[in-house]
Parts: structure tokens; C-alpha cells; sequence
């Protein structure tokens, strides 16, 4: 009977470990089925529009609503203190592409008043639909106790860590990375045009905030931007140098031959001129390109006769003359030669205007 007991008690336990290992095979699988769905809407919400409009579009009822943004109650007054991600002073970019910087922006309220979870949106598409940080993609951020050395919390907090702005704490230099903007000069004035757009929530209309995603305007109206809005950074024309190279010094040199009768009593017959570089010049072959002069030509006492022909050489330097075999009314043949000539090609490298 005692083993029997036992033998059932082991049982029992078998059976309570698989059930126990089923369960947590079970909850591991959730919980990835949960991460692979989180890291996919957040990749998601990474490639779509994310400026104030379609932010405030995604919450409920507001999906046919348009921003009229006629407020003025908050607004980014200023950029400065301008520095690369590696902390060094950032003056210029070079216009197209697309970068990231450090600055200190300052936001600044009109009067008195009390504005919460304050919405920082900086358009970084370079605006090619021309509606600035309303739509497109942005760089999202709120105010926050570490951007801010005059950050106030005018809400319970937590869970609402979004930073509110107030007469005594007005204005506040928000320290921002702002990334993947492009360099672009939109006005003309030589200085980054980043457009922007500030969103923020009065009494009555201000819910809980946890981030960026919370930062939308109270109501249509609460909202202020602008899209011509310069940062101290210089856009500097993209720039390009043309070189020009001689791959070769090759050329068509154009010559001319004058073959003089001096003979007193006897006409003379070109039967060759030859070249000392070309070969035969009577001929098109080889580096002869064309020729007009040919054999058998006759040349009167006292006379002269005169041909040219095209040569292509690649030398730098070249020394050539030209013979000339003739014959007289007797078939004697005489042999003369020319002078010579020399040809020095060169290629001098000056600067680009």
C-alpha cells in the first residue's frame, strides 16, 4: 500500500512539472509574440508620418480634423550654441545632404500664462510637400527635466513628465539632438531653414502626457509653426572639381613637301618621297591618313612641285626628313633629302578659374 501511495505521489508531481513547463513555454512564446509585435509597430511608426498633424490625426476624433494652428502662445524663438553629435562647434553643411546637431532652442511663451506638455516638432524632409512640420517626417521631442534647466511639472506627476511653461519659468533653453535633417536653404539667406511647430495644452483640455507621442495641441487652434525658421548653420553649395588629363599625346600633324627642279636642261620625275618616320608618302598606309601627292608627277626646268600629306604620330618628340627619288629625260636617278624637322608636343597643367 505504501508504494502504492508513492507510486501515485510521483505521479502527481511528473504530472504537475509538465504542466508547470507548458506553462512556461507558453508565456515565453507570448512574450515573444509580444516583442516581434512591438519592434514591428515601432519600426512601423519609424517609416510613417510623425509631424504635428498626423500626430494629432491618430488620436480619437480627430481624424478629419485639420490644424489651424492661430494661437501664439508658445513658440521656438531661437536656435544657438550649435555643436556636432561629438560636442564640437558645428558652423556649416553642405546643401543636400543630411546630418545630425546638438543645439540649445528657446522656447519662449507670450506673457503670463500657463501652456502644458509643451510639443517640439522640427521638420526634417527638407519640406518637399511645403507644409513644413505639419506633415511628413519630424524629429518629436517634449521638454524635459534633463533638456531643461528651468523645467517645471505644473502637472501631478507621475505618470505626466511632459515639461509645462509659466511666468516664472519663461523662456526655457531646451537642449536638443535634432538628427537626420537635411541641409537645405529653403529663403535664400544662406542659413539651415528647419521648419517647426510648437504644440502645447491649456486648462481643461490637458490629459496625461508621457512622451512625445502625447504632445499634441489642445485643440486646433493651439499650435504655432514656422516653416522659415533659420538656424546658425551655413549651407555651403555642394562642390566639384573637373580634371583634365592627357591619356596620350598623340596628333595629326599636317605636312607639306616642295620638291624644286634646279636642273638647267632636264625635266625630272617623282618616282618615292619617303619619310624617315611615315615611310612612303604617294600612298595611304600606316600613319599616312591621306596624301596628295603621288608618282610619276613630272617637273618642269626651273619648276617645283608641292603635295601635303596628314601623319599621325604619338611621339612627344619627332625628327623626320623627307627623300625624294626622281629621274631626268636620261633615266638617270638622283637621290635628294630634305631638311629636317622637329616636332615637340607638350601638356602644361594650369589651376582650374
Amino acid at each position: 500500500m505504501l508504494a502504492l501511495k508513492t507510486g501515485l505521489v510521483a505521479l502527481a508531481l511528473f504530472a504537475f512539472a509538465c504542466r508547470e513547463e507548458d506553462r512556461a513555454q507558453t508565456l515565453e512564446s507570448q512574450a515573444r509574440t509580444q516583442a516581434s509585435a512591438k519592434t514591428s509597430m515601432l519600426q512601423s511608426q519609424a517609416s510613417a508620418p510623425n509631424c504635428m498633424e498626423d500626430a494629432w490625426r491618430l488620436k480619437p476624433g480627430n481624424a478629419s480634423k485639420d490644424l489651424g494652428c492661430t494661437a501664439n502662445d508658445v513658440r521656438i524663438a531661437s536656435a544657438g550654441n550649435i555643436r556636432g553629435l561629438d560636442g564640437q562647434p558645428l558652423t556649416q553643411c553642405v546643401a543636400g545632404t543630411r546630418f545630425s546637431f546638438i543645439g540649445d532652442f528657446t522656447v519662449q511663451a507670450s506673457g503670463n500664462v500657463e501652456r502644458f506638455d509643451i510639443g517640439m516638432y522640427f521638420g526634417t524632409d527638407g519640406d518637399p510637400d511645403h507644409t513644413g512640420a505639419l506633415n511628413g517626417m519630424c524629429d518629436v521631442s517634449v521638454i524635459e527635466s534633463t533638456t531643461s534647466s528651468s523645467f517645471v511639472q505644473l502637472d501631478p506627476s507621475p505618470p505626466d513628465v511632459c515639461g509645462d511653461i509659466n511666468g516664472s519659468h519663461n523662456p526655457q533653453v531646451v537642449t536638443r539632438t535634432v538628427s537626420d535633417v537635411e541641409c537645405q536653404d529653403s529663403d535664400g539667406d544662406g542659413q539651415l531653414n528647419l521648419p517647426n511647430c510648437t504644440s502645447w495644452r491649456q486648462s481643461g483640455t490637458n490629459e496625461i502626457c508621457t512622451g512625445p507621442v502625447d504632445a499634441v495641441p489642445g485643440t486646433t487652434s493651439k499650435c504655432n509653426c514656422d516653416d522659415s525658421f533659420d538656424v546658425p548653420i551655413h549651407v555651403a553649395p555642394p562642390e566639384a572639381r573637373v580634371i583634365k588629363q592627357f591619356l596620350d599625346l598623340c596628333s595629326t600633324k599636317r605636312v607639306g613637301v616642295t620638291v624644286i627642279n634646279d636642273s638647267p636642261v632636264s625635266s625630272l620625275v617623282v618616282n618615292e618621297l619617303i619619310d624617315t618616320v611615315y615611310g612612303e608618302l604617294t600612298v595611304v598606309h600606316g600613319d599616312v591618313l591621306s596624301t596628295t601627292c603621288a608618282q610619276g608627277t613630272a617637273i618642269a626646268v626651273g619648276a617645283s612641285y608641292q603635295c601635303e600629306f596628314r601623319g599621325y604620330s604619338c611621339s612627344s618628340v619627332e625628327t623626320d626628313r623627307i627623300g625624294a627619288v626622281l629621274t631626268d629625260q636620261s633615266g638617270v636617278v638622283i637621290k635628294r633629302g630634305s631638311n629636317s624637322l622637329t616636332v615637340v608636343v607638350t601638356a602644361t597643367t594650369t589651376s582650374a578659374p
